[in-house]
């Protein structure tokens, strides 16, 4: 009972109530705004960048129930307590922004005239959404609701070199959103949005090459940037099938032991290194080659 409880929580009353907070003051004092509002400030505390009222409501307000979304979606087969931390660090960090935008542009004539601010502001900002993520991981059951990964059966193999490919044409296609939108923004949000769309794109896309003496991870459309994993350094490969919302999302992903490369759910190579950090990358045919990269591991490791 109290376990269903603290879930309706986290998934649904919390999260709404966040929302909630920050949609009814923008959506109340609307008309004493000004259009554009201030939306960015620099060092020295001035206002410098602006956003379309209407764009600046749209964007907040979609990013936050896109995120709460995701959270209702990725618990639906239980507690996922990665996913519960990135998604009220979102939701939290939002709310914060939301908050100083509103109450430094309220009764403004113009944007130029909203309020300045403090640069401990921003470190209010972050230490906020850092809390929230805190409070999600807790309320998600913590190391209790990190949701455990399913193996799959590993084929025996005597091959020494593989190559694999996976790639999500959604989220490539999805860079068009934050890319379309640097174009009608201040300049300082366009090259952060900019950055942003060729992430989207660089985890769209991955390869992994294996041979006698590392596994090389690429990633993008032209394979950058690389990382390489020697063989020696590996204890052993599996294959797992993944969901990208219990590890948080889509992208490099941290898990508690793990570092991971999710291009989007499905199959994936395991590999367990020496230093007790699993690898983990979403690949097509990663039954195969786990196959190949725990055979070539073992032989180093007794030949």
């Amino acid at each position: 009972m109290l376990q269903r409880l603290r879930g309706w929580l986290t998934v649904w009353v919390i999260p709404f109530l966040a929302i909630a907070g920050s949609v009814v003051p923008l959506v109340m004092y609307w008309g004493r705004y000004p259009d554009p509002l201030a939306v960015h400030w620099g060092f020295s505390g001035e206002p410098n960048g602006t956003l379309p009222l209407w764009l600046y409501a749209a964007g907040m307000t979609g990013g936050m129930l896109l995120a709460w979304w995701g959270l209702i979606s990725g618990t639906r087969a239980g507690p996922n307590a990665p996913l519960a931390a990135v998604v009220y660090f979102i939701i939290g960090l939002l709310a914060a922004v939301n908050t100083q935008v509103v109450y430094s542009n309220l009764d403004a004539e113009t944007w130029e005239e909203a309020g300045s601010l403090d640069p401990l502001t921003f470190g209010g900002v972050l230490a906020i959404g850092v809390l929230a993520g805190g409070l999600g991981w807790l309320l998600g059951g913590g190391r209790g609701g990190v949701p455990a990964d399913v193996e799959l059966e590993v084929p025996e193999t005597t091959v020494t070199s593989w190559s694999g490919r996976a790639s999500n044409l959604w989220l490539a296609q999805s860079a068009v959103i934050p890319f379309g939108l640097a174009f009608v923004v201040d300049p300082l949000w366009s090259a952060v949005l900019v950055v942003v769309a060729v992430l989207v794109v660089t985890y769209a896309f991955v390869e992994v090459d294996v041979d006698e003496t590392r596994v090389a991870v690429s990633l993008g459309p032209v394979g950058l940037p690389r990382r390489r994993y020697a063989i020696e350094d590996i204890t052993s490969a599996g294959a797992i099938e993944v969901n990208p919302l219990a590890y948080g999302g889509w992208g490099w992903r941290i898990r508690s032991g793990r570092r991971a490369y999710i291009i989007r759910g499905g199959p994936a190579i395991r590999m367990e290194r020496a230093n007790g950090v699993a690898i983990v990358v979403t690949v097509d045919a990663a039954p195969e080659g786990a196959a190949v990269i725990d055979s070539l591991a073992r032989a180093r490791k007794y030949g």
